[in-house]
């Protein structure tokens, strides 16, 4: 009734009233209604008490206002619970006590923390104080709509609550006056009452609860006088502009497709054009579409094709459409062509500014080069004058084994570091007082690993004594330098010197080494960094300039050299560069060389064998049918004519023998005949002939170093060893060698030293033979082969092999002298003394048998010390009196699975002997049944055993010789 009567007060007030007021004032009108409708909004009782004088009571107010106030009592209003019996807390696997209803009543918190419910409790709550059930999910709009009446009805319900707390207050007071006529007199008149104020609020609510606005628009037209439409325009009269606005947008887009009839919801209508009031004209059908209430229908008609053109001026919309398509069309086709040159252009930019760049820096480049050429030069011509005086004087040497290979070669190498790290046996320099070396490795060196090489150079004192209790420490005398870019680049197979190059830190610590010092570089093959090296160090280097070595150090480049110096070499052509030239000139080969049965492809820049490839000639179906044509011919057989029709027919049999015969000597690098051949004709290479003999063919390797001065010296010679699962590459050597006259190489090799003189190549070289006895003129032969200028293995171990032995290399009759040990040189003194004779001994010869090349994988799980302790156990070790016995070089301390091994004895065959023992002995020690390892110590024994044979061969044939 009393809600009944405020709508009555709200229906009297007149509808101007609220929209004569400014927005503002309208906004917190609003405000204040929604603040009215919600009982907890703070702003509530004062709107109640200052608008229409209610004052709301307070829930338990009258019995809070008499009560006096209480003193604030701090603490805990929970009694402390009992503890556990001391039973149960020093002995946790007593049971716990029984829980009473006082426990209970406390909760399951307080018996877990009291103990009285064990931790690992798993605790079930039945029934369970959650429900599960499926959510309802509503549509936004219907929760709006349905807020909205939520509002009205809890306003509503709002102002029939205050109109019954009005009425009780205003009946107790009459209660009150009644019985106590005083009060009633001294309280004034009741607050005077409001009702234009009620009437707002009932206004409000009424407006709140009427129906969502809508009007149709039919034919592209709103029906204007339309009692809805009439409606729609009075609720949005304040912003009546913006709406008109929106209205106009859709009529004309109704227009556009020839809607019949839509019905316009105008609420959202209204929130469209409120929002594009400040962003222009509506453009998006879509939005227009969803503030319509019969959107499916309209949607249906306006997605059909054609139908935008059905209405007025549809032909001219049409029209417009097909040339803005059209041009759309001819703007797109240009745009597309102007993008391409501009593509196109930005290549050629590009291109074009690296292609500057690139000569940019080829000029620094050859500038650069050319600077560090001629300070080589200069400091080179400084070095060739004062030779002599520091050969006498105390020096530096500072050794830098680097391979400097072409860099598709070194790419191709596994474990390049420890490859390069394989000539550590060049601190046998030491031997000399004069000399302190500075030694550059590239890889990390262990503090086990520095001790190792403390305690091998320390032997020297040992050795010139011949006493072990004089070893001394010399490690004062030597440096080993890691440069720091090698774990910066532990992926590029960089060449040491490279390395050395980006190492500002190592370049630093050589520089202050050699201050004020005699000091020069000894290389390993020589490249343009070293030279780059030598400059920044400002040190002169014992090598030939890159060009120089890039030219002779092929294949082809030591052929001219054997060409030049006149020295014997097997039947060969050289410079080879494509298929067609490779078999022309094996085939005339062949046809001159018919003795020759197998013939040798060798690579340029190739190395250890890696490069080369062999064919067997006799497997030509017309060998046989040759070799009688030679017969035939006889004497005349060296004529071209007579070589003509052999020619022809092995020419045309040769491309099907490669194909079906031809054989690489070193798979790993190159897997088939086909990579071979496509390698070998892009850096070209050398057909080469062997000896034609089914007998002993030895190779024979001798290392030479062409001083500044032009002097030439012999620094070892050895016989190699050579693999059978690889042929043609070198696992060892056998010093000093025994297959060849020492005056018949001494003068071929005086021959290629004078010839590499000439041609400005300087430094340290090898030089590889071939000895072989000749079946027609039984004369033993020698054919020099390859020439490779660089600092050998074999070289750096005779360095050791000397250091360790005190000896005497004697280069011309290829010998390898030690001093006597005291006890022989007292029982000499005697026999002299007997005799009366003055007896000249030149002393005692050794041999050494050597190996760079040796791996097992299980030495990877063997730490050096264990190592040594277990050749110890074996006898295996160097005795300093007699100078014999084994002497190791380690590698690579990291992964410890290769290493260097010099065996030393009285003669070649017991040297090889102890070798091959040593291996057996070690490859036993680290290797068992279940885990044998990869190695090469087995293939290598058995390669000793051939050698050992073929020394004792040689030794039978070889005549005996007085000893003084």
């Amino acid at each position: 009734m009393q809600w009944q009567q405020l709508q009555q007060e709200a229906s009297n007030v007149q509808q101007p009233w609220i929209s004569s007021l400014s927005p503002g004032e309208q906004w917190k009108q609003l405000q204040a209604f929604k603040a009215l409708a919600d009982p907890h909004n703070p702003f509530n009782r004062p709107l109640m008490r200052d608008r229409y004088a209610v004052a709301l009571p307070r829930l338990g107010g009258s019995q809070a206002s008499e009560a006096p106030a209480a003193a604030i009592v701090r603490g805990s209003n929970v009694d402390k619970p009992a503890p556990l019996p001391r039973a149960n807390r020093i002995d946790s696997s007593m049971p716990p006590p029984p829980i009473t209803e006082d426990d209970a009543r406390r909760g399951i918190l307080s018996l877990m923390q009291r103990g009285l419910i064990p931790p690992a409790s798993k605790l079930t709550l039945d029934p369970s104080p959650i429900r599960q059930r499926t959510m309802l999910m509503h549509d936004p709009a219907e929760r709006r709509d349905q807020a909205d009446s939520d509002d009205v009805v809890r306003l509503a319900r709002r102002l029939c609550a205050v109109k019954t707390d009005a009425n009780s207050v205003k009946s107790s007071q009459q209660k009150e006056q009644k019985q106590n006529p005083q009060l009633g007199s001294a309280s004034g008149p009741p607050p005077p009452s409001t009702p234009t104020a009620m009437a707002m609020v009932s206004r409000s609510v009424s407006a709140s609860a009427t129906a969502v606005t809508k009007f149709v628009v039919q034919n592209g037209h709103a029906r204007t006088e339309a009692a809805d439409f009439k409606a729609f325009r009075q609720r949005y009269c304040l912003d009546w502009g913006s709406v008109a606005s929106a209205i106009r947008a859709m009529e004309q887009w109704l227009q556009a497709y020839s809607v019949p009839i839509a019905f316009v919801n105008g609420e959202k209508l209204f929130e469209l054009a409120i929002w594009y009031e400040l962003e222009g004209r509506i453009s998006n059908q879509w939005e227009l579409l969803d503030c319509l209430i019969n959107r499916e229908d309209v949607q249906r008609l306006v997605e059909q094709p054609g139908r935008r053109f059905t209405g007025p001026s549809g032909r001219e919309r049409a029209s417009t459409i097909i040339q803005a398509v059209w041009r759309g069309h001819q703007k797109r086709k240009e745009y597309r062509e102007y993008k391409r040159k501009k593509w196109a252009a930005g290549i050629i930019a590009i291109e074009w500014i690296l292609h500057l760049r690139l000569l940019n820096i080829k000029g620094q480049l050859k500038e650069t080069r050319s600077r560090q050429l001629d300070g080589y030069r200069r400091r080179f011509a400084n070095l060739e004058a004062s030779w002599d005086n520091w050969r006498t004087e105390r020096r530096t040497i500072i050794h830098m084994p680097s391979l400097g290979y072409p860099q598709h070669i070194r790419d191709n190498i596994k474990g390049l570091g420890r490859l390069q790290n394989t000539q550590m046996a060049r601190l046998g320099d030491l031997r000399d007082p004069n000399i302190d070396v500075i030694l550059v490795s590239p890889v990390p060196m262990s503090d086990e690993m520095l001790a190792y090489y403390t305690t091998l150079t320390g032997i020297r004192g040992a050795v010139e004594s011949g006493q072990l209790e004089d070893q001394r420490d010399i490690s004062d005398r030597y440096r080993i330098i890691v440069p720091e870019a090698v774990k910066n680049f532990p992926q590029h197979n960089m060449c040491l010197s490279t390395l050395l190059k980006y190492s500002p830190r190592a370049l630093n610590r050589i520089r202050n080494l050699v201050r004020g010092r005699r000091a020069y570089i000894v290389p390993g093959f020589p490249c343009s960094d070293d030279l780059a090296v030598a400059d920044k160090l400002d040190l002169p280097i014992l090598c030939s300039e890159p060009e120089v070595t890039e030219l002779y150090g092929t294949k082809s480049g030591a052929k001219r050299v054997f060409q030049a110096a006149s020295v014997p070499t097997p039947p060969s052509d050289f410079d080879i560069y494509s298929s067609g030239q490779l078999q022309d000139c094996l085939a005339q080969l062949i046809t001159e060389n018919l003795s020759v049965r197998r013939w040798l492809l060798k690579m340029d820049t190739e190395f250890d064998g890696r490069g080369i490839a062999y064919l067997d000639a006799d497997r030509l179906p017309c060998f046989e049918w040759a070799l009688r044509e030679r017969q035939r011919f006889g004497e005349n057989w060296s004529q071209k004519w007579a070589q003509e029709k052999v020619y022809l027919k092995v020419s045309e049999e040769l491309p099907a023998l490669l194909r079906a015969h031809g054989r690489v000597a070193c798979p790993e690098a190159y897997p088939n005949w086909q990579d071979f051949m496509n390698e070998f004709t892009s850096q070209g290479g050398i057909v080469e002939a062997t000896p034609p003999t089914e007998g002993i063919v030895a190779c024979v390797t001798v290392d030479l170093c062409i001083e500044p001065t032009g002097n030439i010296r012999i620094v070892s010679c050895g016989d190699q060893v050579r693999s059978t699962e690889r042929p043609y590459a070198c696992l060892g050597a056998s010093l000093p060698q025994c297959s060849a006259m020492p005056s018949v190489l001494n003068d071929l090799c005086e021959r290629i030293g004078t010839a590499c003189w000439e041609r400005k190549i300087f430094g340290h070289l090898s030089v590889d033979f071939l000895v072989f006895e000749d079946p027609e003129t039984e004369k033993q032969t020698v054919w020099a082969t390859d020439l490779s200028l660089h600092y050998s293995d074999s070289a750096a171990m005779m360095q050791l092999l000397l250091f360790a032995t005190n000896g005497r290399f004697n280069p011309f009759d290829h010998e390898l002298t030690v001093a006597m040990s005291p006890a022989e040189k007292a029982a000499l003194d005697k026999k002299t003394k007997k005799t009366g004779l003055n007896i000249r001994v030149k002393g005692r010869q050794r041999f050494a048998a050597m190996s760079t090349r040796l791996w097992h994988s299980n030495l990877a799980a063997v730490h050096y010390s264990v190592f040594f302790q277990t050749c110890k156990a074996q006898g295996i070790g160097y005795d300093v009196t007699d100078k014999t016995g084994t002497l190791f070089c380690l590698v690579d301390s990291f992964q410890r699975d290769c290493l260097c091994m010099l065996t030393l004895s009285d003669d070649v065959c017991s040297s090889l002997q102890l070798f091959a023992k040593n291996l057996s002995m070690i490859n036993q020690e680290i290797s068992t049944p279940e885990m044998k390892g990869r190695t090469n110590f087995q293939g290598l024994a058995a390669d000793l055993d051939e050698a050992i044979a073929v020394e004792k061969t040689k030794e039978s044939s070889r005549p005996q010789s007085t000893k003084e």
